[in-house]
């Protein structure tokens, strides 16, 4: 007679339910983080558009950026960055500007830019 290796079980166990005690909600660092993005967002909003608006910003961007001449970068987009600190990556395909804080570093904001074909 064959017998199958495995045993199993006569009762399924029980599921053990285990209840976390979870701190109580307190939403003004949230309003508060609510609050500072909407200066990240006035930021992203002028620089959006000064590149929408300008060939020569965009051309002069993409032609830093494919050299990767950070600085360059970082001084074309300083005009309209006002309300935040900015670090900047670039792609083959794009720019990634990554909006930060200016006081308490609790939001930021990334924007991908691409210039390539997906």
């Amino acid at each position: 007679m064959y017998y199958y290796p495995y045993t199993y079980q006569p009762y399924p166990y029980a599921p053990l339910y285990r209840f976390q005690s979870l701190p109580t909600v307190r939403p003004n660092q949230f309003k508060n983080s609510a609050q500072t993005m909407k200066g990240l967002l006035k930021d992203a909003e002028s620089m959006t558009e000064a590149i929408h608006s300008s060939n020569e910003l965009a051309s002069s961007i993409m032609q830093a950026a494919q050299k990767s001449d950070k600085v360059q970068v970082r001084r074309l987009l300083q005009v309209y960055i006002k309300n935040s600190n900015f670090d900047l990556h670039f792609t083959p395909d794009g720019l990634i500007v990554m909006l930060v804080d200016l006081s308490r570093r609790c939001c930021q904001l990334q924007l991908s830019f691409l210039w390539g074909e997906l």
